[in-house]
């Protein structure tokens, strides 16, 4: 109350100084909230006196649910494409590594041996591929159930760590007690998991620190991964939820995908926060299994 309206808008794009005067419907993104503003000026009480009325609609969440049907059909289409290509890809890969193996325990000079080791994990590399493909077509079917979000990561938690572990990461968890049960598939969710862990496990060095935490936020369940890593340029948080898109040299560009996938189909959010040189979260969240049947039953 009583200071400038720029005060609104700092740091916000586009610029407070390119707005017309007056206007309509101007989308206005700051930070990581979306409005649609209308401006109009207004002729003060003085023959030189300006005022402006502005009016300002929070369109954060339809733009957040534009931005997942976007996705959702791109998912589509690579799904078609993946359902279409994989057999056809898989029947030649398999006669490749057969003969491959083959060669390789009949030759007896070593760097024979050791090229067709490597066509062999180049093989392995493109079947997980298509596989990871099938998986964003169509996610393993599974009965949905009651889950112990706490209890998975706890099963999972040395084996899904071991390999941070050993580069020189540490791990931490803060689990709240006492949790309502979550309405899931448990093979996904642990792949949901395993996906938001090694995406983290890559972004960190020796020495950075990788956390779990669930809580409950305004009567959901959520799992948050958060990691002390390089973390995300803006540029790349638009992208990092598309298929094939990746920062790794040895990345498919398909886990946070799959993620994505998985946890539409479990009627959930995802969502991610990124500063470079910082650190990340990754912010899971799911309906409840009295919230899920109530829904269904209606």
């Amino acid at each position: 109350m009583g200071q400038m309206e720029t005060l609104l808008w700092y740091d916000c794009s586009p610029p407070v100084f390119q707005w017309p005067q007056n206007f309509n419907n101007l989308e206005i993104t700051t930070g990581s909230k979306s409005y649609l503003v209308s401006r109009f000026i207004l002729t003060g009480p003085g023959p030189e006196e300006i005022c402006y009325a502005t009016v300002i609609n929070d369109i954060t969440e339809h733009k957040q649910q534009q931005l997942q049907l976007q996705r959702l059909a791109t998912l589509s289409a690579v799904g078609e494409l993946a359902a279409g290509a994989a057999h056809e890809i898989r029947n030649p890969l398999t006669t490749v590594r057969g003969f491959l193996q083959l060669l390789r325990e009949k030759v007896t000079d070593p760097r024979t041996a050791e090229l067709s080791q490597l066509a062999i994990e180049e093989v392995d590399h493109i079947n997980n591929i298509v596989t990871s493909m099938l998986q964003l077509a169509k996610p393993e079917n599974g009965q949905i159930g009651p889950l112990d979000i706490n209890q998975i990561i706890n099963e999972t938690w040395d084996l899904y760590t071991y390999s941070g572990i050993r580069k020189g990461i540490s791990y931490e968890k803060e689990l709240a007690y006492g949790l309502p049960l979550l309405a899931g598939n448990a093979k996904q969710i642990k792949q949901v998991l395993l996906n938001l862990l090694k995406n983290a496990e890559n972004a960190c060095n020796p020495g950075d620190k990788i956390k779990v935490n669930t809580y409950v936020d305004n009567h959901v369940i959520c799992l948050s991964v958060t990691d002390t890593g390089k973390g995300i340029v803006p540029e790349q948080l638009e992208k990092i939820f598309n298929p094939f898109y990746t920062t790794s040299s040895s990345g498919t560009g398909l886990g946070l995908a799959i993620c994505n996938r998985i946890v539409a189909d479990h009627q959930g959010t995802i969502k991610v926060d990124s500063q470079p040189g910082m650190g990340t979260t990754f912010t899971v969240c799911f309906r409840s299994i009295d919230v899920y049947k109530s829904n269904h039953q209606q």
